[in-house]
């Protein structure tokens, strides 16, 4: 019997980072779903039911962190949050946003890879 291989959905919205996180998730046995938008996000997550959620916090058509409550709220799945250094020295709030883990890009593929698997092994 084939195992099922746990869903992920990307929300990202440079085209070249969604690639690369798609083509390292399909490499180590993942099935990815991409969403550049926050729309796009909420009917891929509507119609599939991801095991988990990996975000960026930059959005173009919403603000990352209320997707981020919404979706912990409606679907109950592990969230990674990913966000680039902040510009003004600021950070995420300490509860880190509504995300089960929150991780600043650049990632290196161990690091994706090493987020995902302990997020989907505690939730």
């Amino acid at each position: 019997m084939l195992k099922k291989k746990p869903l992920i959905l990307i929300v990202e919205d440079d085209a070249d980072i969604a690639k690369f996180y798609a083509r390292l998730l399909k490499h180590n046995g993942y099935s990815p779903l991409v969403a550049s938008t926050g729309a796009g996000a909420r009917i891929l997550a509507d119609e599939n039911e991801p095991a988990l959620i990996a975000m960026d916090m930059d959005l173009p058509d919403c603000d990352g962190l209320s997707l981020c409550d919404e979706f912990h709220q409606k679907y109950q799945k592990p969230i990674l949050l990913i966000a680039g250094k902040p510009k003004n020295g600021g950070g995420i709030s300490g509860r880190s946003a509504a995300g089960d883990r929150y991780t600043a890009s650049p990632l290196n593929k161990k690091e994706i890879l090493t987020a995902i698997r302990s997020q989907l092994r505690t939730n």
